[in-house]
């Protein structure tokens, strides 16, 4: 069997395109491995501002933002697995809470993906580089193609 197809996602990076063309993509070598990451990037930053006045309503807020972006990571990675089944790939599916890039290179370590493809963010105004740690950061750095949908 081939390397498989690492999908790497997360609440702001990833869309249905994005997950096809990785089906499509896995369905040559036949596994997809998903890995959805609670971005803790992002949890500070949403959470940040005059919260930094107060430490604890910080703390408290970034535990129920982390805690609601693990179910609908969840849920997301339910779905590709469902959809994979539907198209005859096994997929393999990893919700990790940390740094996007982090996440993802530690996963690759593991998976020895023959690419990598993930997603640009959705939210307007953020550009190419949002908070936490962008794909931008993973180039050159994965030993493998990087696509970004």
């Amino acid at each position: 069997m081939n390397s498989p197809v690492l999908l790497a996602i997360s609440g702001a990076r990833w869309s249905r395109e994005l997950v096809e063309r990785a089906l499509e993509n896995a369905e040559t070598g036949g596994m997809l491995v998903a890995v959805y990451v609670v971005d803790t990037g992002i949890a500070d930053y949403l959470s940040s501002g005059e919260a930094d006045l107060y430490p604890d309503i910080r703390e408290a807020c970034g535990k129920l933002l982390l805690k609601g972006y693990v179910g609908v990571g969840n849920e997301i990675l339910k779905a590709i697995s469902a959809r994979g089944r539907t198209r005859g790939v096994d997929v393999n599916t990893h919700l990790v809470i940390g740094r996007f890039a982090n996440a993802v290179l530690d996963r690759m370590a593991v998976d020895e993906p023959r690419v990598v493809m993930t997603g640009r963010p959705r939210r307007q105004g953020w550009g190419r580089y949002s908070p936490g740690e962008a794909p931008a950061s993973l180039a050159g750095r994965t030993g493998c193609p990087l696509i970004e949908v």
